[in-house]
């Protein structure tokens, strides 16, 4: 046979091989996920899509309150990934010039007490806002939900520290929560109603809604939930393919006026002359390609998307109850469908630690976050940042490390050559620990 015959039969085959491959590659992530969900470190939908097609799209696990299987059709809640959404209802806003992106805040939202504050600060995370959290836990009854109205009322009159605007990025829900209203103050509409109008269906997101349009029961408000009905920021529930269908179409630029796509997925330049690296409600990354992406975290859940449009590639997770394996559930997801080599998470090792060891740790520490305040109650250890009234138990994962039973970080109490207690802090992150008192 002749050198050519061999060669077309290499083309005519080589579909079939790459396809083989390709399957194999969603066999092994279906059997890994499969086992993951067994062993209840995933629950969740897992969606993958290569040359702008979905090639992987399936739940594993159960809803907890239940025992029903999670479908890929149910909703979660998808905490910060709202504010690519709220960004998108901006920007239609924007198409049909009903405001300016470059208007100050204030225009629009007059109690807002930032006068040099504009909607692309916000959007970009650049307006040098403080948190108003402190704030709000001061000045309201966190045993009651707060609304946005609620919320601009508060911060005009205990207007929150600020710095210099556009002069750095800090991420900050507060932005987010603005635009929110901005949305409600332009439209003349609810936000819920607002986005389900402009963004929802437009975009084709058939199961995507706010959690004050949901049917799921109310829990009481209290200091961790208080927040649930804010709007901008958090609180939509949505889908992996809802996902999906926005993120291509906002990037493809349907609905949106073409100048405005052109500078949301671009960095903002800073004012000392660097680029921050988030857009219009996403995080960029633009070497070697374009990459946006965004993380959502809240009570027991965490999500995330990312998508290289370059490529075509988009990896969506939404990690509802088991959301502590969160970072180590999406790094194996990404190394599978790569093709490279990986691990799979482990459960958490707990160990029971003596009452006189904990005592140890009890006091005040100094750090990036605030004064943080270590308790032992009952045998447990407990951390208290400043000045937010609820604790959470530090569970003891080795004699001097720790981790929250609902998230995916372990904090670390270093000791001196003495043996005595410095400094508490991120695991191995001595460095940046905060002293202890």
């Amino acid at each position: 046979m002749s050198q050519n015959y061999f060669h077309l039969l290499f083309i005519l085959l080589l579909p079939i091989f790459l396809q083989a491959q390709s399957n194999a590659k969603w066999t092994e992530l279906q059997q890994v996920l499969t086992q993951l969900a067994e062993e209840e470190i995933f629950h969740g939908t897992v969606l993958i899509a290569e040359n702008n097609e979905i090639a992987f799209h399936q739940s594993f696990g159960k809803q907890p309150d239940n025992g029903k299987p999670i479908e890929v059709d149910w909703p979660m809640d998808i905490a910060s990934i709202s504010k690519p959404l709220t960004a998108g209802g901006i920007m239609s806003l924007a198409s049909d010039k009903k405001l300016e992106l470059d208007a100050p805040a204030k225009k629009y939202v007059p109690e807002f007490p930032f006068p040099n504050i504009t909607i692309r600060h916000l959007l970009n995370q650049t307006s040098g806002m403080g948190r108003f959290l402190p704030q709000l836990l001061e000045y309201w009854d966190t045993h009651e939900y707060i609304d946005n109205d609620n919320i601009l009322d508060i911060i005009q009159q205990y207007p929150p520290e600020h710095s210099q605007v556009g002069e750095a990025f800090h991420y900050n829900n507060a932005n987010y929560t603005v635009l929110g209203s901005i949305i409600e103050q332009v439209s003349g509409a609810d936000y819920a109603d607002f986005m389900r109008k402009k963004v929802f269906r437009p975009y084709k997101m058939k199961n995507t809604f706010h959690r004050s349009q949901s049917s799921f029961p109310l829990p009481t408000a209290n200091p961790d939930n208080f927040l649930n009905f804010e709007k901008g920021s958090s609180n939509v529930f949505s889908t992996a393919k809802d996902l999906y269908q926005f993120t291509r179409r906002l990037y493809a630029g349907k609905k949106l006026d073409s100048g405005i796509i052109k500078i949301a997925f671009q960095p903002f330049q800073l004012d000392n002359e660097h680029k921050s690296r988030y857009g219009f409600g996403w995080f960029l990354e633009t070497d070697p390609s374009l990459r946006i992406s965004h993380r959502g975290e809240g009570d027991k859940i965490s999500s995330g998307i990312q998508y290289d449009p370059g490529i075509g590639k988009m990896i969506i997770v939404i990690h509802p109850y088991s959301n502590i394996y969160f970072n180590k559930v999406y790094t194996l997801i990404e190394n599978i469908v790569d093709g490279r080599e990986y691990s799979l998470p482990q459960k958490r090792a707990i160990i029971k630690l003596e009452k006189e060891t904990l005592e140890n740790y009890v006091g005040q520490y100094e750090s990036q976050f605030g004064l943080l305040h270590i308790t032992l109650e009952e045998g447990k250890l407990y951390l208290r940042p400043d000045p937010i009234p609820g604790k959470e138990e530090l569970i003891p994962s080795s004699k001097t490390t720790f981790y929250f039973g609902d998230q995916d970080l372990e904090w670390e109490f270093f000791i001196n050559d003495n043996g005595k207690v410095i400094g508490l802090g991120m695991k191995g992150n001595q460095s940046g620990m905060g002293k202890k008192n």
